[in-house]
C-alpha cells in the first residue's frame, strides 16, 4: 500500500508519442515507413500527463514536429512511463482523440492478456510472411497491421501493478470531465 501511495504522489512521469513516418520527397522510399518516438514531456502527476498527452494529440503536434515539408507522419499511441520505465498508461490515437487502455484489474486478467499477446504475436509472424505488402495496401486491408494495432491495445492493459489503481481512478476522473459530443 505504501508503495502505491509513493507512486501516486512523487514520481516523475514521461509521456512519449509513438508513430510512423515516411519520406514524402524520396520516390524510392516513399512507401517505406519507419517508427518514430517523440517525447511529449515530463510530468509530476498522472492527471497532468493525461491532459498534456490529449492536448498534444488533439493539436496534431506529432505530425507537425516531423517536418511536414519532408515527412508524412501519423501518431499511433502515447505511452506514459515512470522513472523506472514501467508502463503506467497507454492511449491509442484515434484521429485527434485518444482511446485510453484500461489496466488489467487482476493477475489472472493480466495472464490472460499475456497469453493473447503471445498468440497474436505468432499470428503476426505468419501473416507478415503470407501477405504481400503491395497487395495489402492496394486492398486497403493488411491483416498484419490490424494485428499490430490489437497488440498495441492489449500491451497497453499490462501496466505496472503498482500503478493499476491510480491509473483506473485517473482515467475515470478524466472521462467524467470530458464533454459529451453529439
Amino acid at each position: 500500500m505504501l508503495n502505491k501511495f509513493i507512486h501516486s504522489q512523487s514520481s516523475r512521469l514521461a509521456a512519449t508519442c509513438h508513430g510512423v513516418a515516411s519520406n514524402a520527397d524520396c520516390q524510392e522510399t516513399r512507401s517505406v515507413r519507419f517508427s518514430l518516438a517523440i517525447e511529449i514531456g515530463q510530468f509530476g502527476s498522472l492527471d497532468e500527463a493525461i491532459q498534456q498527452s490529449v492536448a498534444y494529440v488533439r493539436e496534431q503536434r506529432f505530425e507537425q514536429q516531423c517536418d511536414g515539408e519532408q515527412f508524412v507522419a501519423m501518431a499511433l499511441h502515447v505511452d506514459v512511463r515512470d522513472e523506472q520505465e514501467a508502463l503506467v498508461l497507454r492511449g491509442i490515437v484515434l484521429g485527434q482523440g485518444m482511446d485510453w487502455c484500461m489496466p488489467a484489474r487482476t493477475r489472472k486478467e493480466a495472464r490472460s492478456i499475456s497469453m493473447q499477446i503471445e498468440q497474436l504475436s505468432e499470428e503476426y509472424v505468419r501473416q507478415d510472411f503470407l501477405v504481400e505488402r503491395v497487395t495489402a495496401q492496394r486492398l486497403g486491408s493488411d491483416p498484419a497491421e490490424r494485428i499490430t494495432e490489437r497488440l498495441a491495445y492489449l500491451e497497453g492493459s499490462l501496466v505496472s501493478p503498482a500503478w493499476r489503481d491510480s491509473v483506473t481512478r485517473a482515467l475515470r476522473q478524466h472521462l467524467r470531465q470530458q464533454p459529451i459530443r453529439s
